[in-house]
C-alpha cells in the first residue's frame, strides 16, 4: 500500500522531521514569533480506495487514510500488530464501561428539520461514542502510534481543557496505562473532577488572575515546554490530532455510500476549532479520493458570549484579507487576528467557552474557499435547539452539543440555507 506522508507547519512551512516519535509542534516556532505555528499532514491517495465497506473497528476500516498508522507502518510496525492494538484499546474501553471506536449513530431528522429550518437534515450522533462526545477520535490514533511503536514506554501526557477534552484524554489514558495531567479551570464542575480523579488523572487548577487569554493552557503550554507530551485536541498544540477527528465525516460517507447526493453544507459547534477542522479535513479526504463528487460549504457556530472566530474573520474581512494571499500573510501575525475574547466567557454553550480558537487558520480557510461564514447564536437559540432535538430524536443533548443545530436553524431562518438543500450537523455531547 502507499506510505507517503509528510507533516508540515502551515504558518512557517517547516517540514516536521519523520522518526518513530510522531511530531506534536513545529520546530521552528519560537516564544513571541507571532506566526501560527501549526502541523498539518498531508497525505499522496495514490493508488488508494476509500474504505466503503468492511469491518466496523473505526481504526481498523480508516487505518490507511491515517498519517499515524503510516508513520508506524514505516517505523516497522506491521499491519496486523496495528490493527491488533486498535482491537484490544477498544476491549480495554469495555472493561472500563465505554463504548468502543465503531460508527456512531447517522439518521435523517424530517421532523427535527420542519420544525427548526428548511431542507433535508442529517445529524452524526457523537454523543454515542467514547466517552459521550466526539473528543476521543482525536486522540486515538496517537495512542495506537505509541502502543504499536513503543509500548513499553510511559508518556507524561497532558491536556487543557474545561470537561470533555479532558475526560476523552483520562479514559484512554487510563485504557492504556499511562499518567495524565489535566490543566482545568479553578472552578471546574465538581462532577468533571471526581471522574477525572476516579480515571486517574492528576488536576492541575488554573485560576484566571487578569491577563489575557485561557490560563489552562498557559499552564498546560508551560507543561509542555517542561517535557509532557501533548495530549489534547488543540491542532495547535499538537496537529496530528485532526485526523482522528475527521473519521467521524468517513464514516458519514461510507455510510451514506458511494451514490448519495452530497451535503450542500456542514455545521459545525466551534470552542478551539478542532471539530470543524477536523470535519473539513474529512471532507477534503472524501473528495480527493473520488468518495464524493464535491465539497459542502462550511459554517462554524459560537455562542455570543465568546465568539472569537467571528470577531478574527471581520477583521480579515475589513482587510480584504480572506483570499489565500491574505490569509498566507495573517497566519505571520496571528496576534493581529486571532485576539483572545476581552470579557470573561459567558454562555449556556460551557464547552465552547475558549478565549481563543486555536484552529482559526484552518476554518478560516475552509470557510472561505467553500463560500461559508461563521455564525454567532444566543443562549434562547441554543435552548430552543435543545428542546427540539429532544422532541424529535432520542438524543438529549447539552447546549454545546446543540449549537450546530442552532446554527443551521439561524442559516434557514435568514435564507442562507433554502428547502432543496442537503445539510449535516454533529451532536457532540449528551446532557449528564
Amino acid at each position: 500500500m502507499n506510505l507517503a506522508g509528510e507533516v508540515v507547519c502551515s504558518g512557517c512551512g517547516t517540514p516536521a522531521a519523520d522518526s518513530v516519535e510522531l511530531p506534536t509542534r513545529c520546530a521552528s516556532a519560537r516564544g513571541g514569533d507571532d506566526v501560527d505555528h501549526v502541523l498539518v499532514r498531508e497525505l499522496c491517495f495514490a493508488g488508494c480506495r476509500f474504505p466503503f465497506d468492511g469491518e466496523p473497528a473505526t481504526w481498523v476500516r480508516f487505518r490507511e487514510l491515517l498519517y499515524a498508522y503510516r508513520a508506524a507502518r514505516r517505523a516497522g510496525a506491521s499491519d496486523e500488530r496495528w490493527c491488533a492494538r486498535a482491537r484490544e484499546l477498544d476491549e480495554r474501553l469495555g472493561a472500563l464501561g465505554s463504548a468502543g471506536f465503531v460508527p456512531t449513530p447517522l439518521a435523517r431528522e424530517p421532523e427535527l428539520a420542519a420544525e427548526l429550518g428548511a431542507g433535508e437534515l442529517w445529524v452524526k450522533d457523537e454523543s454515542a461514542g467514547v466517552g459521550g462526545t466526539h473528543k476521543a477520535r482525536h486522540l486515538a490514533p496517537l495512542a495506537l502510534h505509541r502502543l504499536a511503536t513503543d509500548p513499553e514506554r510511559t508518556p507524561r501526557l497532558a491536556v487543557a481543557s474545561c470537561g470533555n477534552a479532558a475526560l476523552a484524554a483520562a479514559l484512554l489514558a487510563r485504557a492504556c496505562g499511562w499518567p495524565l495531567e489535566a490543566h482545568v479551570p479553578a472552578d471546574i464542575d465538581p462532577a468533571v473532577a471526581e471522574r477525572l480523579a476516579c480515571l486517574g488523572a492528576r488536576l492541575v487548577r488554573c485560576a484566571r488572575d487578569g491577563s489575557a487569554g485561557d490560563p489552562c493552557q498557559r499552564s498546560f503550554l508551560a507543561a509542555l515546554d517542561e517535557g509532557a507530551v501533548p495530549f489534547s485536541c488543540q491542532g495547535s498544540a499538537n496537529g496530528l490530532a485532526i485526523e482522528g477527528g475527521a473519521s467521524a465525516v468517513w464514516e458519514v460517507v461510507a455510510e451514506r455510500g458511494p451514490d448519495a447526493l452530497p451535503f450542500d453544507n456542514v455545521v459545525v459547534q466551534v470552542g478551539g476549532g478542532a471539530l470543524a477542522s477536523a470535519v473539513w479535513t474529512g471532507f477534503r479526504d472524501a473528495n480527493d479520493l473520488g468518495a464524493i463528487e464535491r465539497l459542502p460549504r462550511l459554517f462554524c457556530v459560537q455562542g455570543d458570549g465568546c465568539a472569537p472566530l467571528a470577531a478574527a474573520w471581520r477583521r480579515l474581512e475589513e482587510r480584504g484579507a480572506l483570499d489565500p494571499a491574505g490569509l498566507a500573510a495573517a497566519v505571520r501575525r496571528r496576534g493581529e487576528v486571532m485576539v483572545p475574547w476581552a470579557q470573561t466567557p459567558s454562555g449556556r454553550a460551557t464547552g465552547l467557552l475558549d478565549d481563543e480558537t486555536y484552529d482559526w487558520a484552518a476554518l478560516v480557510r475552509g470557510m472561505a474557499a467553500s463560500g461559508g461564514e461563521p455564525l454567532v447564536v444566543g443562549d434562547t437559540d441554543l435552548a430552543r435547539a435543545r428542546e427540539a432535538a429532544a422532541r424529535h430524536t432520542d438524543r438529549p443533548i447539552c447546549a454545546s452539543g446543540a449549537a450546530g443545530l442552532a446554527g443551521w436553524a439561524a442559516l434557514c431562518r435568514r435564507g442562507t440555507v433554502g428547502p432543496d438543500e442537503r445539510s449535516l450537523v454533529l451532536f457532540t455531547g449528551a446532557v449528564e
